[in-house]
């Protein structure tokens, strides 16, 4: 049991490199002690440094602990962990137990793991059922113990002690570490945990979600609250400019854009219509059987309403419609028609990586890049005989 693990701030450390093990990614250090924490328990390794070096990584050897660093050492070597992390750390863990402690006593509910994050972490808890009420419940009960600001111990018991407050497949370890809060928790625990409640500063769950197992509850606390705020806050105020508005009235503002945007998406779809009933009026009114047209970036539900009413309305159609990326088509025609649009189509792909077909009576498709001269061609294909 590493006995470093008792004081959250115990960081800095003097100790004799036992042996080191090269790797693709640098050379693992194992030494004859370490203060750094190996990920385990629900709880995040530490970051630091080994004579320097950033420690991107450590695992548990035996009873050593390796740290992985870009260069070789030997002798001795001095560890140091970054404090910042392992208080965000220890402070996250300490307030699972107390959560979950809480949730196991007073609602009945097992913890069944612990998980983190980027920005939340949390427990999944064995909850049949759960809703706001009880989450209020938990939130409270548990900012109300920071605020008493209950010890929280780390005692090596005998079996005999710790069978009082667990299940006897807990204790069969060589030595027992079990960590304590008031009446709340008493669970056996080899983390590092903050030294009271009042570090944790508050608790605030955020959402919950349902689990085949049960429920994930989120939360955030400590230095994780106190950023979660910082970010949220500069989001709001960047919004808030964006908005010409106050951050909390930010809601409002985006709902009254949501309301403008669907307003003029009313008015370009009834612009839209009227221009797809201008352009039927139009090349309806045409004597001839076979129309041969280019159109420019007109919007696909209007170019291809305009071919199938057209081709209703037994004329032949053989539309393009160009984009800066390619040229898109409709090839159709009545059934009646003499338009040999396979013909069409297979004349077309011997000068261009023709994409896309249909059936005898509509060819469809896009043509890469921007050909030009397609409606020359076009022409060219069909001559005189469908005129």
């Amino acid at each position: 049991m590493n006995r470093f693990y008792d004081d959250w701030h115990a960081s800095e450390l003097d100790t004799q490199v036992i042996c080191s093990e090269k790797t693709d990614g640098g050379y693992w250090i194992t030494t004859a002690e370490s203060n750094f924490y190996v990920k385990g328990g629900g709880m995040d390794s530490d970051t630091g440094t080994l004579n320097g070096y950033p420690v991107l990584d450590v695992r548990q050897d035996g009873d050593h602990v390796s740290h992985l660093i870009t260069e070789d050492v030997s002798g001795s070597v001095h560890l140091s962990v970054d404090l910042y992390t392992r208080e965000l750390h220890a402070e996250i863990h300490s307030a699972q137990h107390l959560l979950c402690g809480y949730i196991n006593k007073h609602h009945n509910a097992r913890t069944i793991a612990f998980f983190n994050d980027e920005h939340e972490e949390g427990a999944e808890m064995g909850f049949t059922f759960l809703n706001e009420e009880i989450l209020r419940d938990v939130e409270e009960a548990c900012n109300r113990y920071i605020e008493e600001d209950l010890p929280i111990r780390i005692v090596y018991p005998t079996r005999e002690e710790a069978s009082h407050f667990v299940l006897p497949e807990k204790l069969e370890h060589d030595e027992l570490r079990a960590v304590r809060i008031g009446d709340i928790d008493y669970n056996m625990c080899a983390c590092v945990h903050v030294p009271s409640l009042r570090y944790l500063r508050m608790i605030k769950i955020t959402h919950y979600e349902k689990t085949t197992r049960g429920y994930k509850i989120f939360f955030v606390c400590g230095k994780q609250l106190s950023a979660l705020l910082t970010r949220q806050n500069e989001i709001l105020r960047d919004l808030g400019k964006r908005f010409s508005c106050p951050p909390l009235e930010v809601t409002d503002a985006i709902t009254r854009l949501e309301d403008e945007n669907k307003a003029h998406l009313l008015t370009i779809r009834h612009l839209e219509e009227e221009k797809t009933a201008a352009l039927i009026r139009h090349y309806a009114a045409m004597p001839e059987n076979v129309l041969i047209e280019e159109f420019r970036e007109l919007p696909a539900a209007i170019f291809a309403k305009l071919c199938a009413t057209l081709c209703a309305e037994e004329k032949t159609v053989l539309f393009l419609n160009r984009f800066d990326d390619d040229v898109r088509f409709i090839f159709a025609k009545p059934k009646d028609s003499p338009a040999d649009l396979a013909g069409l189509l297979a004349f077309l792909k011997q000068s261009y990586p023709v994409r896309g077909g249909g059936s005898p009576w509509k060819m469809q498709g896009s043509i890469p890049g921007n050909p030009v001269n397609l409606l020359e061609q076009i022409r060219t294909f069909l001559g005189e005989a469908l005129r």
